[in-house]
């Protein structure tokens, strides 16, 4: 397999990372549709600390609408995921998956031109942070 995901490191405080990761998804058309707060999660269910790792599910609608109409089961990739997790203090790591190399595993030609935009918007986002 390829690179899955693309990242990059951004310092600042939790919520500046996550304001900057919002206003920079807008920007490339997705918008944050869930939320998985995975040390809350594991703090709740075994009393167990680790640095913040959130993971985001993210969409972009034009596209989710264009993909379900070629591939009944494009929502097993739905929706794109972006994580942010904390390597330090103040700082962050933020992480996009390639959704080209996750989406080819269906094996749908017909779902590639539309898995290149969500790519390449995935990745402007990361480079833009």
């Amino acid at each position: 397999m390829k690179n899955l995901a693309y990242k990059r490191t951004i310092n600042g405080d939790y919520n500046r990372v996550y304001s900057r990761v919002e206003n920079a998804l807008n920007i490339v058309g997705f918008g944050i549709i869930t939320q998985v707060a995975m040390h809350e999660k594991i703090k709740a269910k075994l009393n167990k600390n680790i640095p913040i790792y959130q993971i985001l599910g993210v969409c972009s609608p034009k596209h989710a609408y264009e993909a379900l109409k070629i591939e009944e089961n494009i929502g097993l990739f739905l929706p794109c995921k972006v994580l942010i997790k904390e390597k330090g203090e103040n700082e962050f790591e933020v992480v996009a998956i390639n959704s080209k190399e996750m989406m080819g595993m269906l094996n749908n030609e017909e779902l590639m031109p539309i898995a290149t935009e969500v790519n390449n918007s995935l990745y402007a986002f990361i480079e833009s942070l």
